[in-house]
């Protein structure tokens, strides 16, 4: 009956239900978009770090290190900052020896309180996929450091400059 029904329309009419029909369905596909403000970072796992510094000058590095996913900042969490604080580096290393490449920190960042913070650098923009914390105490004396660090930061936390 159906098909007796549709034999009887005329083609023109049979044509523009199909079109509809057809913009109808791709109107109830509605793809979500993707915004570039929604960088999800490729490595975002905490790495924990303890320096003890005895003297100033002498840069201490943190044993591990992490894939560098994307342009966000470091993610630093510090615990405990002693004495004067500590310079804060952020370092391009070779992603399989951990061997450093460049200091790509951006500013002369230090930790002088504890607290959560992010650290510029430029890792990934300077072509390298691979990064690792490094410090130095700020003044003369035994200084503490410690704490955990992301090489991609998830969320936004005051940049440490």
């Amino acid at each position: 009956m159906l098909c007796d029904f549709i034999g009887n329309v005329p083609l023109r009419l049979r044509k523009a239900f199909f079109a509809f029909g057809t913009v109808l369905a791709m109107a109830l596909l509605v793809v979500q978009p993707s915004y570039a403000a929604e960088i999800v970072p490729l490595d975002h796992i905490d790495r924990g770090f303890a320096f003890n510094f005895t003297m100033a000058g002498k840069e201490l590095w943190c044993k591990e290190w992490g894939t560098k996913g994307n342009t966000t900042s470091m993610y630093l969490r510090v615990t405990e900052v002693t004495n004067k604080g500590a310079y804060v580096r952020c370092n391009a290393v070779n992603a399989y020896t951990g061997v450093k490449i460049k200091d790509c920190t951006q500013g002369t960042p230090v930790a002088r309180r504890t607290g959560e913070f992010e650290v510029y650098n430029s890792v990934y923009e300077d072509g390298y996929r691979a990064s690792r914390l490094s410090a130095l105490a700020v003044g003369s004396g035994k200084t503490k450091f410690y704490g955990a660090f992301s090489p991609d930061c998830v969320g936004h936390f005051t940049p440490l400059v």
